[in-house]
């Protein structure tokens, strides 16, 4: 008896290489009995000569040869006909031979690399995924013995193509030989950048040709641009700055910005919806804070002029603060887009201007997500009174929603003006300045007015403050007191019932929330329509829903309408009603513009994209527009300022960075 051992290794991908070489499995075969010894020597003298055919690509000869060998070693000489036959592009003829190794249900246990290899063949033949979900399935049920580092590799590489890399990195991590590259990559596409650090560094140190070491900071750059690691990001820029003239990393994996739909997963906009970030928070201050009427209170208090009733004069300017009344209650029913420029209008109309008429038209700036415009008009409101506390904290959340460097003077002045004794809503300003700059502060001991206390904001913000730690609490006043309000309706709706699992819980949501009749869901002040989206989106709900309000020409509902077309694949119905809005109603804020952005990007229209991003940057002396600037100017090899590009995080929801060949290349290690 005699036992042979044959083994034929194929090429391994290099990008660094011009030419691109296919990537295969090591094929190892194996074969205990024959005839006779001289039958055996003949057979082993066959099938090694046919592999050096395949070695030299002489694939015909090769076939020749495998076709008698498969009289008694069927299934490895099938595998390589099949083989030759995809190498020589016939792919009828492959797809037979693998396909009669695959139907043989007993090779899978006999010959399990075999049979496997067979199967990732036919994958790559049919895009059939059963072929993957067969080599995966088989190797859930090997024993620790056949489960050899080929049979690992092999394994590791369908997890990858299938994208399940958290399974991809579980069998590399038991191979005696670690891949740090390819695991460096999978943590990136997962969003686990420290591991991802750790194994590009890994990585680093097992390599010697700058090529490859090039590829490797390249990666690094673009882990640390997803990540939002400044400090990293300008020590790889530093180094690339040294490579400059030898570096041509990006022109075969280069750095692209796009529209990313996906963005984020289903299970992080769960955790958007439930757990409210900084930027949340504000903005529901914002929608919960009350329009200023003008009242007698605020009559006597008024900063710029002292009123004396018995002055005929003045008595005529109560008369006119007090119309403002009116024109305020009419006004504020009207859509938030309009309502804004409805205010704007009228305080420019105006020779003298009240501080609340300032106050309401930054908040319904704010509403709209115009954070520029809020702190505005915030601020003026604040230079008329400074006496009024909440003035003086919607100012300086305005400012940090805006991403608006104060000066350090302005700021200590604002704060100190906040936190001092007495002023007109002492309480709910002092409150807003607790939840967003200091947690620990310890709230005056004199108690909100009867007035401040009925409100939805002081019920409001007690909710807000506590949701970090209670999340969406059913026992919340608010949710209780003011579920009819339709943000609230959504916060309820929400909640999580007791003994309730997570299974349960989605479940519910998808059957319950509101698909069709969710008129006030889709219009309005923006924080309601952005975070319905999020709901569905983390429901995986959002192909079932009516987004369609028949007869609706709302500018709120257009936006959202441009919205939903730009998540439904039509990007350019998307940019008309974006142009169409921005031309009728001067809506140049950051929110719309970024919109028409990625509507841009995802209609391949990449000039007039980055032409808006740059008008973005100059005009609003954006951040986010000047970290995606810096990109493009790191792809471009422009090094020479880049640096100053990354200085403020990113921050952008829809608009993301991609490595094009990122997953082939990942394929291939």
């Amino acid at each position: 008896m005699k036992s042979l051992l044959l083994l034929i290794f194929f090429g391994v991908v290099v990008y660094a290489n011009p030419q691109l070489y296919e990537s295969q499995p090591n094929i190892i075969f194996k074969y205990d009995t024959l005839e006779s010894k001289q039958k055996a020597t003949s057979l082993e003298i066959d099938f090694n000569n046919a592999v050096l055919f395949m070695e030299q690509k002489e694939y015909l000869k090769a076939i020749t040869l495998f076709k008698k060998t498969a009289k008694i070693l069927k299934i490895p000489s099938f595998l390589n006909i099949g083989i030759c036959y995809y190498k020589l592009e016939s792919n009828n003829n492959a797809f037979l031979y693998l396909k009669k190794i695959y139907d043989l249900k007993e090779a899978s246990k006999e010959d399990v690399y075999s049979y496997m290899s067979a199967s990732f063949y036919l994958y790559q033949l049919t895009k059939d995924r059963k072929y993957l979900a067969t080599i995966t399935d088989i190797a859930t049920e090997l024993s620790s013995k056949k489960f050899t580092e080929d049979v690992k590799r092999l394994v590791a590489d369908t997890y990858i193509m299938i994208k399940d890399y958290e399974m991809a990195i579980k069998i590399i991590k038991t191979m005696k030989y670690i891949d740090d590259l390819k695991l460096a990559l999978l943590y990136i596409s997962l969003k686990n950048y420290d591991m991802a650090t750790v194994h590009l560094n890994g990585a680093k140190e097992k390599y010697g040709d700058k090529v490859k070491l090039n590829e490797i900071l390249w990666f690094s750059i673009f882990k640390n641009i997803k990540s939002n690691s400044l400090a990293k990001l300008k020590d790889d820029i530093i180094t690339l700055q040294e490579l400059k003239n030898e570096f041509n990393i990006n022109r075969k994996l280069p750095l692209k910005v796009f529209f990313n739909p996906k963005k984020f997963s289903a299970k992080e906009y769960l955790t958007k919806i439930t757990n409210f970030d900084e930027k949340r928070k504000i903005d529901m201050i914002f929608y919960f804070s009350p329009f200023i009427f003008i009242d007698r209170e605020e009559i006597f208090n008024d900063s710029v002029m002292g009123y004396v009733l018995k002055n005929q004069e003045n008595i005529t300017l109560i008369d006119t603060m007090l119309q403002y009344n009116s024109f305020l209650l009419t006004v504020i029913k009207k859509d938030p887009i309009i309502r804004a420029i409805e205010l704007e209008k009228d305080i420019n109309g105006k020779f003298e201007k009240k501080s609340y008429e300032y106050y309401n038209l930054g908040l319904s700036y704010a509403q709209i997500f115009d954070y520029i415009n809020a702190y505005k008009y915030f601020k003026k409101a604040y230079d008329l009174s400074h006496s009024n506390k909440l003035y003086s904290s919607m100012t300086l959340i305005a400012a940090k929603r805006a991403k608006i460097k104060l000066t350090k003077n302005f700021e200590t002045k604002l704060r100190n003006n906040l936190l001092s004794k007495d002023g007109d809503y002492d309480y709910l300003g002092k409150f807003v300045y607790k939840i967003i700059f200091d947690k620990k502060y310890q709230m005056p001991e004199k108690k909100p007015s009867r007035t401040d206390r009925k409100s939805i904001f002081l019920r409001s913000l007690d909710f807000i403050d506590k949701i970090t730690e209670q999340g969406l609490n059913p026992n919340a006043t608010l949710l209780d007191v003011d579920v009819k309000d339709p943000l609230v309706y959504l916060f309820r709706s929400l909640t999580k019932k007791e003994l309730e699992s997570n299974y349960e819980y989605i479940s519910r949501l998808q059957d319950t929330l509101p698909k069709e009749y969710n008129d006030y869901y889709l219009r309005g002040p923006m924080i309601i329509t952005e975070y319905y989206m999020d709901v569905v989106k983390a429901l995986g709900i959002f192909s079932k829903v009516d987004f369609n309000i028949e007869g609706e020409i709302s500018p709120t509902y257009f936006k959202t309408k441009a919205y939903v077309e730009l998540y439904k694949n039509q990007p350019v119905k998307s940019i008309k009603i974006l142009e169409k809005l921005q031309n009728e109603y001067q809506l140049n804020d950051k929110s719309t513009t970024e919109l028409l952005i990625a509507a841009f990007l995802s209609a391949n229209d990449y000039s007039n994209a980055m032409a808006t991003i740059g008008m973005l940057q100059f005009e609003q002396n954006d951040d986010d527009a000047k970290f995606i600037n810096g990109v493009q100017l790191l792809q471009n090899m422009r090094l020479n300022s880049v640096l100053q590009f990354f200085n403020s995080k990113y921050d952008g929801d829809m608009i993301d960075f991609k490595i094009e060949g990122y997953e082939e290349y990942l394929e291939s290690l």
